[in-house]
């Protein structure tokens, strides 16, 4: 499957050059890639005993290396590839190279155009940036690619990509993006082969944006992404999911604010409900921010100093911690903190070093607890230390 979708894209890679040099389109090649040095520490438990390890690593990666084709084919017709020959966060052990984007635009106005292919869910302001383009090297806990603790999913996309389509425009600085995608990322698109899911996600947002002249910008936008899952005829039998967002971005003479904050409902099944005749779905509602603020020190050597706070609660009614031996059977919030802080010095557009600390701070409800050496109870610590290299072309 995989060498066949590597020789469709081939074709396609050479089809789209061939009708670009017969009608004289524009055909732009670009990429970047990213060196990193990362020393982390982290927890892995046992999900069927419930035993926990304190980890570490230390590791020299090439986290990402990219190239994209943009081809403006007509007046009405661009397509736009990208291959990822390492890998990322989002992609896991995916092999490689891997086809990361694939679409296909038609501008019948600015304010009208339409998109089919293989893209990042286009919603809130984080999710479709590109990873090159972060001012911290990772993803906040909100949208989760590559973001986990003690082995714990976390995010509300982290996933990312998936297949599908939809209608966008950008007028006046007012602009819209609403369409449907398959619902389970791009590693699921035979997802009823899979057992998976048979009906369609649907997502929106509606945005501005104003320049400030050359000195900055101001801007913003409303998401909801929703859908199901499941292969059931009936839309009772599946489980359904919903996520709603509010974004701002302030960028003023070098002084960067950014804010995102997301709520969500997915249901999941109730195990302790559910019996051998019937399947009990209990909804599970969290929401996570997070503020970013940063500084571009004017001057020949372009330092810009960064920091973001994030907070991820995972479940807003809590459950009761009896391991935690205090006594105390309240409800415990499931949330978790994440405070990230790094610099970039830009060497040139081009070319640039980060160098980022990062800390998940977990909840009473949230943390995971293993025993050290000295049979003491400790909580599993997540952290990271990471210098990267970026350059594009």
């Amino acid at each position: 499957m995989r060498n066949t979708l590597l020789a469709i894209v081939l074709l396609a890679t050479t089809s789209v050059l061939v009708a670009a040099q017969a009608s004289a389109a524009e055909v732009d090649f670009s990429g970047n890639g990213q060196f990193w040095y990362r020393y982390n520490d982290y927890g892995v438990c046992d999900k069927t005993t419930g035993v926990c390890q304190q980890m570490s690593d230390s590791a020299f990666m090439l986290k990402r290396a990219r190239l994209k084709m943009d081809a403006d084919l007509t007046n009405v017709v661009s397509f736009f590839s990208q291959v990822d020959f390492t890998g990322g966060p989002e992609l896991g052990a995916m092999t490689t190279p891997l086809q990361v984007d694939f679409w296909t635009t038609l501008k019948f106005h600015k304010f009208f155009q339409f998109t089919a292919g293989q893209f990042i869910i286009p919603i809130g302001y984080e999710g479709p940036r590109a990873p090159y383009d972060f001012e911290l090297v990772t993803y906040s806990l909100i949208w989760g690619p590559g973001r986990t603790y003690a082995g714990q999913q976390l995010g509300f996309f982290p996933y990312l990509r998936d297949l599908g389509a939809y209608f966008h425009g950008d007028i006046h600085g007012f602009n819209y993006r609403v369409g449907v995608v398959n619902g389970q990322g791009i590693y699921q698109s035979e997802s009823i082969l899979k057992g998976g899911n048979k009906w369609k996600d649907v997502f929106g947002r509606a945005g501005y944006h104003k320049k400030l002249g050359e000195k900055g910008s101001v801007g913003g936008g409303i998401s909801y992404y929703g859908g199901w899952e499941g292969s059931a005829e009936e839309y009772d039998l599946i489980y359904k999911k919903m996520r709603l967002g509010v974004d701002a971005k302030f960028e003023f003479k070098g002084l960067l604010a950014v804010a995102e904050y997301m709520y969500g409902i997915t249901e999941v099944m109730d195990t302790e409900k559910t019996t051998a005749t019937s399947i009990a779905i209990r909804p599970i509602e969290s929401w996570g921010t997070y503020i970013m603020l940063g500084y571009t020190i004017p001057g020949k050597v372009k330092l810009q100093p960064i920091v973001r706070f994030d907070y991820l609660d995972t479940d807003g009614r809590g459950v009761p911690r009896p391991d935690l031996m205090d006594g105390d059977m309240a409800l415990q919030r499931q949330g978790i903190m994440g405070i990230t802080g790094g610099v970039n010095y830009y060497f040139s557009k081009n070319a640039k070093m980060t160098l980022v600390y990062e800390r998940l701070i977990p909840q009473d409800g949230l943390s995971k607890q293993y025993t050290n050496l000295d049979n003491e109870p400790q909580d599993i610590v997540e952290d990271q230390l990471i210098l990267q290299l970026g350059v594009s072309f």
